[in-house]
């Protein structure tokens, strides 16, 4: 989450899982202190990778602003 913050060391995150747990859709993953993150990075810009992902299989929109609740991807199957 933001530009360079691996920098921080984890500070300003506060993470709600941990590897192995089993989450559920709109299950918090992690929480933030946007302001102390605000004042250390170069950036709030999280880049989204997917490694594995054929590109015809997601719909992601771009360039709007993400709002809790509202899908930022789509799976498409064909």
């Amino acid at each position: 989450v933001g530009i360079n913050s691996v920098s921080l060391l984890g500070k300003g995150f506060t993470p709600l899982v941990f590897q192995g747990d089993t989450v559920k859709k709109g299950q918090p993953l992690l929480k933030l202190d946007l302001e102390f993150l605000r004042a250390n990075t170069s950036s709030l810009i999280s880049p989204i990778t997917f490694p594995s992902v054929k590109e015809d299989r997601l719909l992601i929109t771009t360039g709007e602003e993400v709002i809790a609740g509202k899908n930022v991807l789509v799976h498409v199957k064909f």
